[in-house]
């Protein structure tokens, strides 16, 4: 399997009012020659209002 993880920041403008940061985290691996899954987490972060959105994912891929 295979682990990822990504960060981000975003300064809009130079207005602190409209930055935000976030991540992600996930692991791909093989069910088998033909189904790959990916299982992940993500959250972005607000940093002015304290609004965060967090979330989970599953991604299934198949091969012919």
């Amino acid at each position: 399997g295979t682990l990822s993880a990504a960060y981000n920041t975003t300064d809009v403008d130079g207005n602190d009012s409209l930055d935000s940061t976030g991540f992600e985290v996930s692991y791909t691996y093989s069910v088998n020659d033909f189904v790959t899954v990916t299982p992940g987490f993500f959250t972005v972060e607000d940093t002015s209002t304290g609004d965060d959105d967090t979330g989970v994912l599953v991604e299934t891929v198949f091969s012919f």
